[in-house]
């Protein structure tokens, strides 16, 4: 069985020293369409780190909540719960809506 790596590689390690450069190239790979690349984007924002900068990168996020795949969406709605009871206010500051 093979193990994703890269929500910790990029969201824990990454995005802590390199926010800016690492939310400018998720902002770049958005616009892949490929089903595992957006599953991979969602998965960033399930990191303690990637938590943290969400709210940067709420286009992004929104992006995901708009993609039609099962996947996707369950990925980004899996973690955007996790915010809400994790971090309330920081969950309280997206202008999104969520749709279960």
């Amino acid at each position: 069985m093979k193990k994703n790596l890269g929500q910790f590689a990029i969201g824990d390690g990454l995005l802590r020293y390199y926010p800016d450069k690492v939310l400018g190239r998720l902002n770049k790979w958005i616009v892949i369409n490929d089903e595992n690349a957006r599953w991979n984007l969602a998965k960033i924002f399930s990191s303690a780190e990637g938590m943290k900068y969400i709210v940067r990168a709420e286009g992004i996020i929104i992006t995901l909540l708009n993609d039609e795949r099962y996947k996707v969406k369950k990925a980004i709605h899996s973690n955007l719960n996790k915010v809400r009871k994790k971090e309330p206010e920081l969950f309280g500051k997206l202008a999104i809506k969520m749709d279960s």
